[in-house]
């Protein structure tokens, strides 16, 4: 490891700043292969060979990449063995997310700070990098894939400090063992003039992050560090972050632990607009993916890492109530809060006359964590309470999502102006002065009652809106895919071939890259039409097709084009290449046993080769090409393939 500086930190940066001890070579950062394979794939016109040409320069990363493409969970039917083909398996974004993660994990896998725990820090960084992603493909807040970025390194200023001090860092760590995370940054601020989330943005704004994704990180420890000004997508953001590192902390936590992070997380998950069945989908999605990644990054395994079931859990506290399942269940839940323990039987009997089901809370805290979990459709409380008070409660709710439709009451004593139109502004819906007068607030509850039944109406004409709008997208998916399919061969048909094709062409165009199309015709098709019958030749098609889309890679698209013509389109594919893949598959067709047919029933296939990289013209002129190479491949005996080239003369 790089020589490491412990002489007065805080002169040094203080003297050089961020170049200053950049220079040392102590401080974490992705390899140049790695920020050039970032930049790459977030570039329109940067191709496969130029990603490939990249990443075959670090034969580690190469290897890990081959790896991860042949992995049991994407089943492929033959192995991967060229980069190249490696990063299309993949996909561009996972490609992104292994090259950074491949190149910061093997370069500070380990170091010199005895106090930081490296391999918990990074299996900490993955776990929240990987929920980060889930909840963004959940809430569309921004890309997940950017999320996943955001969430791998928005802690990365801890190794730095780890790194540049390791000694002095240790001894810090040690001091501050069961210090909270500003009591720490407040003692890396005296000691190194700076703190772990000053150089994660002094780190992540070198690498290229956008001021948006940094602002919303440094937001996420704190949602009232945003200025007014801030844009709601930075909110959003530092939203998503804040949730993701709560679930990676209560996944590592133990039993009793976890049950203390439930209800913050429950809140900041409510302000996404996820509930307890999205946050179990989310915690399984992302130990699944965490314990595959682990495995590919080398990291420690982990032991007592658990799903976060919530739905679980909201079916426990449902049994708690002792409310058997029937029409007594059915009624909409209140939630009475009260630290006086006289007043919750009152109360609970008046409520329950009205219509609902009751539950409890004897402070503000302990009911915004019933809330959450419960989702009651009415809040009554008390204005002064410990812990968390009725108005610092409503303030709570009306920040979440589901928060924003509970109908509330709050129980006051104080009737003067000013103070009610605090409990207004704080979200509450009604007041109930105290002492409680029995025929007033049973009145004010039928009003509540009549406000929820509306609600609830609401909600059932919207939920019915929302199925029927979803069955109508299915219906219009289904039509979609019939008339894009060919029903004999399940394939694409020529609607969806000529599109194909035109995006194709497009993208080469942006790219500069090359665009091939292999034209492929049943020899002698209407022979086997005439000696064997239409069901026959129906059978020989079906089982060509199924041959070529087996043998095509996965870029590619088979399509009928008519009769018993193919169309294979071959984006970033040389003439050379095409050529060699329009052999493969001549040879897998000619090796093709068709079932229930004599066994003299061995069509074979001709081919025809054009590649071009596209300028002027159109894609239809690369289709007219291919089409001319495979009448070439037939005139010259069939059972063969042809490149016909712009210019070429046909023989008559």
């Amino acid at each position: 490891m790089s020589t490491v500086i412990e002489t007065n930190p805080p002169v040094l940066l203080e003297q050089g700043g961020l170049e200053g001890i950049e220079a040392t070579g102590c401080l974490p950062s992705p390899s140049g292969v790695a920020l050039e394979i970032m930049r790459l794939c977030q570039s329109d016109d940067a191709s496969l060979e130029q990603i490939a040409r990249i990443a075959k320069s670090d034969p580690a990363l190469a290897a890990r990449l081959i790896k991860a493409s042949n992995a049991p969970a994407l089943a492929r039917s033959r192995p991967t063995l060229a980069i190249r083909d490696a990063l299309m398996v993949l996909g561009m974004p996972v490609v992104r997310q292994l090259a950074l993660g491949f190149s910061l994990v093997a370069e500070q896998a380990r170091g010199a700070c005895d106090g930081f725990d490296y391999g918990q820090f990074w299996s900490r960084s993955l776990l929240v990098a990987l929920a980060a992603q889930e909840v963004g493909v959940r809430v569309r807040v921004m890309d997940p894939e950017e999320l996943f970025s955001c969430g791998l390194l928005a802690d990365i200023g801890r190794l730095a400090l780890a790194s540049l001090f390791p000694r002095d860092y240790s001894q810090l760590l040690r001091a501050a063992m069961h210090g909270s995370e500003a009591e720490i940054a407040a003692l890396e601020r005296a000691r190194f003039a700076t703190d772990r989330d000053q150089l994660t943005q002094a780190l992540l704004g070198k690498w290229g992050f956008p001021k948006t994704l940094l602002s919303g990180i440094a937001a996420r420890r704190d949602p009232g560090e945003l200025n007014q000004g801030e844009s709601g997508r930075v909110r959003q953001i530092a939203d998503a972050l804040r949730l993701a590192e709560r679930i990676g902390d209560a996944c590592l936590a133990n039993e009793d632990e976890r049950r203390s992070q439930l209800a913050p997380l429950l809140l900041d998950a409510a302000r996404l607009g996820l509930d307890g069945e999205g946050l179990t989908a989310i915690s399984k999605g992302t130990l699944r993916d965490w314990r595959d990644w682990g495995r590919l990054l080398k990291l420690p395994a982990q032991h007592g890492v658990a799903d976060l079931d919530f739905g679980q859990q909201e079916g426990e506290n449902s049994a708690a109530e002792g409310k058997a399942p029937g029409a007594e269940a059915s009624a909409p839940l209140a939630l009475l809060v009260d630290d006086d323990a006289s007043m919750l039987p009152f109360l609970s009997a008046l409520v329950r006359r009205g219509g609902f089901r009751v539950k409890t809370a004897s402070n503000g805290r302990e009911a915004l964590d019933l809330a959450m979990r419960l989702r009651p459709r009415m809040v009554i409380t008390d204005w002064v309470m410990p812990e968390m008070d009725g108005v610092a409660l409503l303030r709570a709710l009306r920040e979440t999502r589901f928060g924003r439709g509970i109908y509330t009451i709050i129980l006051t004593g104080m009737e003067d102006s000013e103070r009610l139109v605090e409990a207004f502004n704080a979200g509450a819906d009604d007041y109930v002065a105290k002492p409680l007068v029995p025929r007033v607030f049973e009145a004010r509850l039928r009003a509540a009652q009549r406000i929820v039944g509306q609600q609830d109406e609401l909600g059932r004409d919207v939920d019915e809106i929302r199925r029927f709008a979803s069955e109508l997208a299915v219906n219009n998916r289904k039509l979609q895919t019939a008339v894009m399919t060919d029903p004999l061969t399940g394939v694409p048909n020529r609607r969806y071939a000529m599109e194909r094709v035109e995006q194709e062409w497009a993208a080469a165009r942006r790219r500069g890259g090359p665009l091939a199309c292999i034209v492929v015709d049943v020899d002698h098709f209407k022979r086997i039409n005439d000696n064997h019958g239409h069901d026959a030749g129906d059978t020989v098609l079906r089982n060509v097709a199924q041959r070529l889309r087996s043998g095509t890679r996965l870029q590619d698209a088979v399509c009928r084009i008519g009769g018993e013509e193919f169309l294979v389109i071959c984006p970033d594919t040389s003439e050379a290449d095409a050529y060699a893949h329009a052999e493969r598959l001549r040879v897998l067709v000619a090796e093709l046993r068709h079932e229930g047919l004599p066994a003299t029933v061995r069509p074979t296939i001709s081919l025809g080769v054009a590649s071009i990289v596209p300028a002027g013209g159109g894609a239809a002129e690369l289709v007219k090409l291919a089409d001319r190479a495979v009448y070439r491949a037939k005139s010259e005996g069939r059972n063969r393939s042809a490149i016909v080239r712009a210019g070429d003369e046909l023989p008559e």
